[in-house]
């Protein structure tokens, strides 16, 4: 008798976790953020002390792995041959010594240099948070002399900005994405709302549609332009930019205008800057970690996304080892690495800041 209550009991604490986490699952956590936003958080954040990320790939010697899509675009076999650590870092170093004086000359022939450090002025961030990302996708994913005179009539045709348009209609008109959207959060906050219910929609149409966002009769699909970025991130920036420059306020279902803006590389710098003070002051609010001395960490997020979850996720693990930290992929690690060769080619724009 005393065996079976045993397990009633247990099956009902079971069902009891079960009921509860379903629930949190379910639970859009970016709705608590109703009494707050991005700018506020930034004023809050001020007076308050954080963990400081020093500088630097800490104890990473070689580069992390590569990704399967860097990995082919490099031209590596990926029939079971696996390099190692240091013929990874040998490779990223010749690449970095290759690479990046042509890319740091073809930002500075576009007047994108002078321009970012001007930004970083405006968003208070190191103009590295700018161009770090920029040189990195450059550098692993595409080819700065062809994505800096890439175009919008080039890449994109009217239908695919149709099509786009129709599918981010389907997920933003609908009782949940709704709410997300009149809510008193920054775009942010917003956005990641609308996704987190996009995904967790009792039959993931929503989840499919955003999975299949892109689907494009022209030659690319998927990101674009110098930052290699995808248009709806930039709805989710688009305030932080408007409050910080005289760039225009745009509508999340308008999909011609971020398409436009991607390939405008001066505007584009704006949104890339904006991106990292969020994903700076993400990591403050939720982890209390500042990684805004770490250029390598915010274009590790520039190049991942999810700032939220990754953020959480740190808060979580530095629970169990409170000196846990943010670690860099292989694109943050590139960039720390040739921090100083970046840097140089921004001196003589500095000096006269």
């Amino acid at each position: 008798m005393t065996q079976k209550m045993f397990i009633l009991l247990g099956f009902l604490l079971l069902n009891t976790y079960q009921t509860l986490a379903f629930g949190e699952v379910f639970e859009n956590p970016f709705l608590k953020f109703s009494d707050d936003s991005i700018s506020q958080n930034n004023q809050q954040n001020r007076n308050k002390s954080f963990e400081i990320v020093p500088a630097g790939n800490g104890r990473l010697q070689n580069i992390p792995e590569f990704p399967t899509f860097t990995q082919m675009r490099l031209g590596l076999s990926l029939n079971g041959f696996a390099m190692t650590d240091q013929g990874r870092t040998e490779l990223a170093l010749k690449l970095g010594s290759e690479k990046i004086p042509l890319i740091m000359q073809a930002l500075d022939n576009e007047g994108l240099l002078q321009e970012a450090v001007r930004l970083s002025k405006i968003f208070q961030i190191d103009p590295l948070d700018i161009l770090a990302p920029i040189i990195g996708e450059n550098s692993f994913n595409g080819f700065i002399d062809r994505t800096i005179q890439d175009s919008y009539h080039k890449m994109i045709q009217q239908s695919d900005i149709e099509k786009m348009s129709e599918k981010m209609s389907q997920i933003t008109n609908n009782t949940e994405a709704q709410k997300c959207l009149s809510s008193n959060i920054s775009n942010y906050w917003k956005w990641r709302c609308v996704i987190f219910y996009s995904v967790n929609s009792a039959n993931n149409s929503n989840g499919d549609l955003i999975r299949g966002f892109y689907s494009f009769s022209g030659p690319k699909s998927g990101t674009f332009g110098i930052g290699q970025v995808q248009p709806f991130l930039l709805w989710s920036l688009n305030d932080i930019v408007v409050a910080k420059t005289k760039y225009a306020k745009f509508e999340l279902n308008d999909l011609d205008k971020p398409m436009h803006i991607i390939f405008n590389n001066k505007e584009m710098l704006a949104y890339i800057a904006a991106n990292a003070v969020v994903s700076i002051q993400v990591y403050k609010s939720v982890a209390g970690v500042d990684i805004s001395k770490n250029s390598g960490l915010t274009t590790t997020l520039y190049n991942l996304g999810d700032e939220y979850k990754r953020a959480y996720n740190l808060k979580l693990q530095k629970n169990y080892s409170a000196d846990t930290m943010p670690q860099v992929n292989y694109m943050g690690w590139y960039v720390n690495t040739f921090e100083q060769k970046i840097r140089s080619y921004l001196k003589k724009y500095e000096q006269n800041k």
